[in-house]
């Protein structure tokens, strides 16, 4: 079994049940749709890029990239509903 750990990048690393994450009971990304959310920000293409390649060749169904318009301004509620319908939701909030 792969582990991962979730990093916040304001306080290093999240210690077990803590933090970061609402808890799940999935233990692998095997067929979960998996969105992940940029702020648009510059950084977060590369790491998105990486982290997407990563996911499918872990077994995840389906990861698609969507985001904000701008990083400064605030998502629609149109694309937060939209977020609802993913098994899981990666947002990218730093730099």
């Amino acid at each position: 079994m792969q582990r991962y750990l979730l990093v916040h990048p304001a306080s290093g690393t999240a210690r077990s049940g803590r933090g970061t994450a609402a808890r799940s009971e999935a233990r692998s990304v095997g067929g979960l749709r998996v969105a992940l959310f940029s702020n648009n920000k510059p950084n977060v293409r590369p790491f998105f890029t990486e982290l997407r390649r990563h996911l499918l060749s872990s077994g995840a169904a389906s990861v698609d990239l969507m985001g904000k318009l701008s990083a400064a301004f605030p998502a629609s509620q149109e694309t937060l509903g939209h977020l609802r319908g993913w098994d899981l939701v990666v947002n990218a909030i730093g730099d």
